[in-house]
């Protein structure tokens, strides 16, 4: 499927970014990478809870 899509320039800029420092080769695969994100991001419902844990501390560290 091809689709044309028209975004605003302050929209546009990061996806230029992205391109222009090598991290992907053209928009469309930034675009394609960003509609996935949701399915990335979200908790899996096969994945145990961890409860109790602070997100982004490592874990064995002290706390003063």
């Amino acid at each position: 499927m091809n689709l044309n899509v028209f975004l605003a320039p302050e929209m546009g800029q990061p996806i230029a970014l992205h391109v222009a420092v090598g991290r992907y080769g053209i928009a469309s695969e930034v675009m394609r990478a960003s509609l996935h994100l949701p399915e990335w991001t979200a908790p899996r419902k096969d994945a145990p809870a961890e409860q109790g844990r602070d997100v982004g501390t490592p874990q064995n560290s002290e706390r003063t």
